[in-house]
Formats: structure tokens, sequence, C-alpha cells
């Protein structure tokens, strides 16, 4: 992980603003290059998006968020995928299976993965 994306993610987790630089957090949300990418709800779920910017930065991003909230984005074969997990008997990780990430939506991934992962 890299060092912005610790030091914003470890801001946005402890509610606090942060600024390092092309990203920055007023707590509440995560923006890269001006653009919102995460964000905390009002029921104190997170939640992300693309922001229309499909690009290893933003994953990165938005995977230094994914690992404290237990889900992870990816591509596979040209495709954004967001997956999640869970620590599974003697802490090993229990991952669920990917779904593609849409474009422009601010998705929660825990309940995103969630409504397909029976289908």
């Amino acid at each position: 992980m890299r060092k912005v994306t610790r030091e914003v993610t470890d801001a946005f987790f402890n509610r606090r603003p942060r600024k390092c630089g092309n990203t920055r957090t007023d707590g509440t949300t995560i923006w890269l290059h001006g653009n919102a990418i995460a964000r905390h709800a009002d029921n104190g779920d997170i939640e992300i998006t693309l922001a229309g910017w499909d690009t290893v930065t933003t994953r990165e991003r938005l995977n230094g968020v994914g690992r404290r909230a237990s889900f992870s984005v990816f591509r596979d074969r040209g495709v954004t995928k967001v997956n999640t997990y869970d620590r599974g008997h003697d802490f090993e990780l229990v991952w669920h299976d990917a779904i593609e990430m849409p474009h422009g939506e601010w998705i929660n991934p825990r309940k995103f993965v969630g409504q397909f992962a029976d289908k």
C-alpha cells in the first residue's frame, strides 16, 4: 500500500481531515483528483465508486479502504470487479464471489456482492 493511501485511509477511518498529494479526506469522504471515491454512509456503512475513472490509482485507493472494510477491487480480463471476504475459523480469509463493479454508481461492497452470493 502506498504511503498516501495509508495516511488518507487512516484519517478517513479516524474521521479526521488529511491531504496527501492528489488524495484528501475530510473524515467522511475520500477524494482523488477532486472526485469522491469513498464515503461513510449515513448508516455507518462504507460506500465506494470508481467515479468514472477506472484507473490503477483509483483501485489502489479503494483497496486501501477495503483492507479495513473487508473488500477488494481488481481487474480480471479487462473487467473491474469487487469482492468481499470474512474471517473464518482460525482467522483464515473466506472470499465471496467477485461481481462486476458498476461504473459511476455508489455501492456498498458488502451489500452489493451479498445480493448476488446465492445466485
